[in-house]
């Protein structure tokens, strides 16, 4: 049985340039002393290995053995409880990270929410822990969040309880990535952005490439609002061109994304060239010019191919380009039911859609969610706590074979703890 004496000592590695390893470390030192131990920061145990953390009661060594990886996978983590040492290995510096924060829950931590006062420290001296080795996998690679909540004053505080969660990858404003990845988070940014990479001020001089709003025997012309001419060439050449000026100005990212706009229908070309295409067509159509530019730049960035709206049903002429992904975003679904649920007919269509989707893209890696449970715009502030629909929708998409689960958090934190967050990432 391993207990946390008065005196530890903690043996991190040295690594250059290795930032959430270190704030790993600094994590584990200031839970210790938040549990009632002085801790002393060591060398290195033995040889330089990448990634191990090691902390012992006073007067005892850390063992000099390699770490064992096998059966770690992606940033899941493994914890070698002795009678007067812990070892935490990982093959991620943010596989260390959580590690801590396993260990911390076992010591008798509950995370709740964001900040030191959403941290219920032990009540007591923390008991035991079971000696042996126990090894942590995620059920997913990537969880994460689109956090279009955060401001200055509160977004450390968030993507520091994103982490404790073991949440890894997050959607911020450009503003807050060099703080996302201290964390380790996997970052994405952008939104709805394809209008804007087809500046209005054209109109004038080049209204071909815009988008027509009635069709031409129908009084049709052509308006400087939404989206653009997404067939005619010179449309895709500066789309193109604006989004490699995007692309390189986010080094680093994972995902840029550039939607069409937010409207639940419209906003779509009726020339007659387009209007043989439908919304999705039309959006894959955008999406292609973006792959190209992602190509000839030969950046590593994906682009996000968002399913939403009037993209919902799936295309009947275009196919995705190998530079995209699937971004299944089921806004208008019923939240009462899973997406699986056969007495719901509305979540029957969004099933259907999925599918249909997931077969589309089944040679295209890592397809997303983009999963609605803390939208507090859509609930209209009746936060629904929804454990079943949750779990039951993690069975669906995973049968899809989609990997990289994200969810929306806007409009603000109504009740807390959130409930569906603490959930979603469990």
């Amino acid at each position: 049985m391993f207990r946390l004496s008065r005196k530890m000592s903690l043996f991190p590695q040295s690594f250059e340039d290795e930032t959430v390893y270190a704030y790993a470390v600094s994590e584990l030192e200031r839970l210790l002393k938040l549990s009632g131990s002085s801790v002393q920061r060591k060398g290195s145990s033995g040889q330089t290995r990448k990634f191990q953390l090691t902390l012992v009661n006073e007067g005892s060594k850390p063992n000099d053995e390699n770490p064992n990886l096998s059966g770690i996978k992606w940033d899941g983590y493994r914890l070698t409880v002795g009678k007067n040492r812990i070892v935490i290995t990982a093959r991620e510096s943010r596989g260390i990270l959580y590690g801590v924060y396993e260990l911390a829950e076992r010591l008798g931590f509950v995370f709740l929410k964001p900040g030191e006062e959403g941290e219920c420290r032990p009540l007591a001296s923390p008991s035991g822990l079971t000696e042996g080795v126990f090894t942590f996998n995620p059920r997913f690679p990537h969880r994460g969040i689109y956090a279009h909540g955060l401001s200055e004053a509160n977004a450390e505080e968030w993507l520091r309880f994103f982490a404790k969660l073991k949440l890894n990858a997050v959607g911020v404003a450009e503003k807050y990535l060099g703080l996302a990845r201290k964390f380790g988070f996997r970052c994405e940014v952008g939104g709805h952005g394809l209008t804007e990479l087809i500046p209005r001020q054209l109109f004038q001089e080049k209204p071909e490439i815009f988008r027509m709003s009635q069709p031409e025997d129908f009084f049709g012309k052509r308006q400087a609002d939404y989206n653009a001419c997404l067939t005619n060439p010179e449309a895709g050449r500066i789309i193109k061109q604006a989004y490699k000026e995007k692309l390189r100005k986010h080094s680093g990212v994972y995902a840029l994304h550039a939607w069409p706009e937010d409207l639940p229908g419209g906003g779509w070309c009726l020339c007659s060239r387009c209007r043989s295409l439908s919304p999705s067509d039309q959006a894959l159509l955008a999406v292609r010019y973006l792959g190209e530019a992602v190509e000839e730049e030969q950046s590593p960035v994906r682009v996000p191919m968002l399913v939403y709206h009037d993209t919902i049903p799936a295309p009947s002429l275009m196919k995705p380009h190998a530079k995209s992904f699937l971004l299944f975003a089921p806004r208008e679904r019923c939240y009462g039911h899973a997406l699986n649920d056969p007495e719901c007919r509305r979540n029957r269509f969004y099933l259907n859609s999925l599918q249909a989707w997931s077969e589309l893209y089944q040679d295209i890696p890592d397809a997303h969610t983009f999963e609605y449970y803390l939208d507090q715009v859509l609930f209209r502030g009746m936060y629904p706590f929804l454990p079943e629909v949750i779990l039951k929708d993690m069975m669906v998409y995973e049968s899809c074979g989609i990997k990289s689960h994200m969810v929306l958090q806007v409009g603000g934190v109504s009740l807390a703890p959130e409930y569906n967050l603490l959930l979603f990432a469990r």
